[in-house]
């Protein structure tokens, strides 16, 4: 009688399957968007468009904007509020440039948000009645 031989087959760990979804996802993505031949890895992207610059430099000052809100200090939640309103009007002239007309109605809220909290901020000694 031939023996058998068993595999024993590992249960996939947290990060094989991030592998794999990272792997697997923009393939499927990207076809069922219709962009065959594109690429979503960050190394292999190039800033074609000049909009992209504006859309990663309004990510990096909401990004940089939200650590200086969550300081105690008010003044540095009046520069955090200030890069906001920056980031704001970075990312309102990416929307109208890639047509993104949901975004631009929700980046036009939270500039009016931050210049809300800006001034609110402004002046820690002068408190509203």
């Amino acid at each position: 009688m031939a023996s058998s031989i068993y595999i024993r087959r590992r249960r996939p760990s947290c990060s094989d399957l991030f592998i794999m979804a990272v792997k697997c996802a923009p393939l499927s993505l990207t076809a069922s968007l219709g962009l065959e031949g594109w690429t979503l890895f960050p190394g292999d992207y190039h800033l074609d468009m000049p909009l992209d610059v504006f859309q990663y430099s309004g990510v990096a000052l909401g990004l940089i904007g939200a650590i200086l809100v969550s300081q105690r200090s008010a003044q540095h939640r009046r520069w955090g509020f200030l890069l906001w309103i920056g980031s704001n009007v970075l990312l309102i002239s990416w929307t109208i440039g890639a047509a993104a007309w949901g975004l631009l109605a929700m980046y036009a809220v939270y500039s009016v948000t931050s210049i809300m909290g800006w001034r609110n901020n402004r002046d820690p000694e002068a408190k509203p009645a």
